[in-house]
């Protein structure tokens, strides 16, 4: 789904021209790096093989040269540069924490993607690994995690737009609809 056509590229090139306006490295972690050499980024391949997002944040965290590092899912192109912007200058309020997450004002739960993670929560993620739970949200409840309330965030993306990704067909034609891409 992330080499989808979108505007004149694909869902994963979009995104990456994006954040590279404010982040001065950006990695792709998958299982297939060959389908994203002609991408401006660092190619980091899943450490382990079973498919969860928490193999690709502990991949992509045991690989990074970073501390600290900003994670999205591939298919939410539509996340605003404000909400990234903002959740980047959170972290500086919130050094001992390891991951600075959305937070949800109705469920009071946390959102793990997007997020900004800390290579500190490694151990806890090779912990949680080896026990082969692949959840983030309970990576999160183990951590010291910072969730931004929604009423902090939601000015940013009213209309959630952060959270609307790509899992079929269906939801890739409409969000083409929704948010015409330039062709």
């Amino acid at each position: 789904k992330a080499l989808l056509p979108w505007g004149s590229s694909t869902i994963i090139g979009s995104l990456v021209e994006k954040l590279r306006a404010y982040f001065g490295m950006i990695a792709i972690v998958t299982k297939d790096p060959e389908f994203y050499l002609d991408l401006p980024v660092t190619l980091i391949h899943d450490l382990y093989p079973q498919v969860s997002s928490m193999i690709g944040l502990y991949s992509g965290l045991a690989c990074s040269d970073t501390f600290t590092n900003f994670v999205i899912a591939c298919d939410t192109p539509l996340t605003p540069m404000p909400l990234i912007e903002t959740m980047v200058k959170m972290v500086k309020y919130a050094p001992d924490y390891e991951a600075v997450v959305l937070q949800d004002a109705e469920s009071l739960d946390v959102v793990p993607i997007p997020g900004i993670y800390q290579k500190s929560l490694i151990p806890a993620l090779e912990k949680v690994i080896k026990k082969e739970q692949f959840r983030l949200k309970d990576l999160l409840r183990i951590s010291k995690t910072m969730g931004i309330p929604e009423a902090i965030w939601e000015s940013l993306d009213p209309a959630r737009q952060t959270f609307i990704n790509l899992n079929t067909k269906e939801a890739y034609r409409a969000l083409c609809l929704l948010s015409e891409p330039t062709r």
